[in-house]
């Protein structure tokens, strides 16, 4: 059974022109499901505020008619507004929660993904053709666009790190063991921290298998601040 994953926040329910920020890891989902025989699960991991749950009702609606679950957490601190320099620590706890449920839920993998970003319907099968420990599809959003590793065993193109984890096939070995974190000290976010770790701790190099593409809503993005002008980033107590 593979779980594919997310963990999102509050303020990315409340624009109906905007519920690309919702549900774009969800496009596709029958499809996704009916590529793997041996099971799919949909799981997500939601941060709420003093709003509770009811902004998330249609993100729940939807992993309900998919045969999905959901765990929730609320992580207070201090902060009045979602930033790019306080979003980390959230983004991180929700991450590892995730691991958590696949890990308990005994799945062979996990399809870690943003929110924001649409798998292709024929992603599980890609991805599990390379039969490596993190394997990434490509998002041209994050512009790593790395040369093909010479050799490589396959009649498509892998490509080293770095790579962007928004869609990424993380086999069960490295999720049970793995934290999501961020580093302040390296200027390190959660991405390149957790393809490091597998590196550095456990010694398996994460790849990109570039024929298999992932696509960011929207395509081009820049800071918080900047990217979702308009959209109430404030934190209710």
């Amino acid at each position: 059974m593979i779980t594919i994953g997310t963990t999102l926040t509050t303020f990315a329910m409340l624009d109906p022109d905007r519920d690309f920020l919702w549900k774009a890891w969800l496009m596709h989902a029958e499809e996704i499901i009916a590529s793997h025989p041996e099971g799919v699960t949909y799981f997500a991991a939601i941060e709420h505020d003093a709003r509770g749950m009811e902004p998330f009702y249609p993100l729940t609606d939807r992993l309900l008619e998919l045969g999905g679950q959901w765990w929730s957490f609320s992580l207070d601190t201090g902060r009045d507004t979602v930033t790019q320099a306080n979003r980390l620590k959230h983004i991180t706890m929700g991450q590892n929660l995730v691991s958590s449920f696949a890990t308990e839920a005994g799945s062979s993998h996990l399809l870690h993904m943003a929110a924001d970003c649409e798998p292709p319907p024929d992603v599980l099968p890609k991805l599990l053709e390379v039969q490596g420990f993190c394997v990434a599809a490509h998002c041209t959003t994050y512009c790593f666009d790395h040369p093909p590793i010479p050799d490589a065993p396959f009649d498509f193109e892998i490509a080293g790190p770095p790579l962007t984890a928004v869609c990424m096939l993380i086999e069960r070995s490295v999720f049970q063991r793995l934290r999501w974190r961020y580093d302040p000290i390296l200027g390190e976010t959660d991405d390149p921290s957790y393809v490091r770790d597998c590196r550095e701790l456990l010694g398996h190099v994460a790849v990109t298998r570039r024929d298999c593409v992932a696509i960011h809503h929207p395509e081009a993005i820049s800071s918080i601040e900047t990217r979702f002008e308009g959209l109430d980033l404030g934190i209710q107590r």
